[in-house]
């Protein structure tokens, strides 16, 4: 029988094998390439969710409360004098930028020393971005002034806010706070301080209260700040100090008060920087919530009362508070909303506004429209900071107060390093 031999060939095999193999990949690849291509010069279209932009609001409900019982002027646009075109057209240009912010890390405050500036860095409960402020720049404050104490009525007692976080915070810093005792309630209550300083039972009784507030959270003193007193007060207000400054200074507490710096007859400067170890005059608010718009601290004007107070306080004890927020007015009705730096910047990119340099005043202004309301936002920023410092150095005086954490601009750091 004949047989048929069956010769195997593997090398062939395995040829037709990578054939079919090499085949069923430039398949593969050739729709990957394809679908790369249409990926590359199309665009997907997603569905519109309908969201309107997101606008940042002033809170203009304060507004009422703010200006009770005063004549508020009527709202009319900032005049303007005439300035260099040219000067203006480059003002123009200026851009503002936020500042990088410092890493949170626990840090050790400066230490007051007679011949170091001193900063106070006025702290808040009501606004959350006061808390962040004071965490990334307590190595650039010397004191914290929290507004902690609120004068409860008429017959001295206090309202104690304090906050344990920030409290522990201060601690670990090793910054001396010195809580801030104010007669704002609802509006500046001047009644209740003419009531406390023409009463033997009501100052007293108000001084205990300051003094064991101190000694419970072992604060290292006391910021008093008595707005809107009488002018019939003025002695009696020269007296309450005195006898307050009698109960703290043996223990060591630190005694300050903020007074105003535009003469205002019920607060004899001289004899009170006298009594207490610092006097901060809050030289700001040329233009205020209940007045006409305008800056809130204008260059020229700020160097004008600066050289006012340097003739009657002693300026190894003069801290100049300063501001560094705003005011939005709405052109046409009356009062303004207080608003911080970030609101400013809010404003302006929600309404499409532009932050303008005004060369007379040496100060910046945004002006928007929010429907059919024409806004006018005058504000404090660093270059103002930057300005105003300057001028405290020249003068000689103690440092600065800066009124208030969280409402600054971010480059207002910058300048406090130097």
């Amino acid at each position: 029988m004949k047989r048929d031999f069956i010769f195997h060939d593997p090398t062939g095999r395995r040829w037709r094998r990578f054939r079919r193999v090499a085949r069923t990949a430039a398949v593969f690849f050739g729709l990957f390439a394809a679908l790369l291509v249409v990926a590359l010069i199309t665009t997907p279209q997603l569905q519109t969710l309908g969201l309107p932009d997101v606008e940042r609001v002033v809170d203009f409900s304060e507004v009422r409360s703010i200006i009770r019982g005063e004549r508020a002027a009527k709202n009319v646009p900032f005049k303007l004098r005439k300035v260099d075109a040219r000067m203006k057209k480059e003002a123009a240009k200026l851009n503002y930028v936020r500042s990088a912010s410092p890493v949170l890390h626990p840090v050790q405050s400066p230490v007051v020393t007679p011949q170091k500036p001193v900063v106070f860095g006025y702290y808040v409960n009501w606004d959350r971005g006061s808390q962040l402020s004071l965490r990334q720049n307590l190595k650039h404050l010397t004191h914290i002034v929290p507004e902690w104490l609120m004068l409860k009525n008429a017959a001295g007692d206090l309202s104690d806010e304090s906050d344990s976080q920030v409290i522990e915070i201060a601690r670990q810093a090793q910054t001396p706070i010195l809580a801030m005792v104010t007669n704002y309630r609802d509006g500046w209550q001047g009644g209740d301080v003419h009531h406390i300083l023409n009463n033997a039972d009501a100052r007293e009784n108000m001084i205990d209260n300051i003094h064991a507030n101190l000694v419970e959270h072992k604060f290292a003193g006391v910021n008093l700040d008595f707005e809107q007193v009488e002018k019939r007060d003025r002695q009696k207000l020269i007296d309450f100090v005195a006898a307050l400054r009698d109960r703290l200074k043996p223990e060591g507490f630190v005694l300050s008060e903020s007074v105003p710096a535009d003469g205002d007859p019920a607060y004899d400067l001289a004899r009170l920087a006298e009594l207490n170890d610092y006097i901060v005059p809050m030289v700001y608010d040329e233009h205020y919530q209940s007045g006409e718009p305008g800056p809130v601290a204008s260059q020229d004007w700020f160097e004008e009362q600066l050289d006012k107070l340097g003739k009657v306080l002693p300026p190894e004890k003069t801290v100049i508070g300063f501001g560094n927020y705003g005011y939005d007015w709405i052109i046409g009705s009356n009062g303004a909303a207080e608003v911080a730096y970030n609101d400013v910047m809010a404003a302006a990119i929600s309404n499409k506004g532009t932050v303008e340099w005004d060369m007379d005043t040496d100060s910046p202004v945004l002006r928007y429209r929010n429907g059919n309301a024409e806004h006018e936002v005058w504000f404090l920023d660093a270059v103002t900071a930057l300005n105003h410092i300057r001028e405290v150095s020249d003068g000689g005086f103690r440092g600065v107060g800066l009124w208030r954490l969280g409402a600054e601009d971010p480059g207002l750091w910058k300048v406090l390093a130097n």
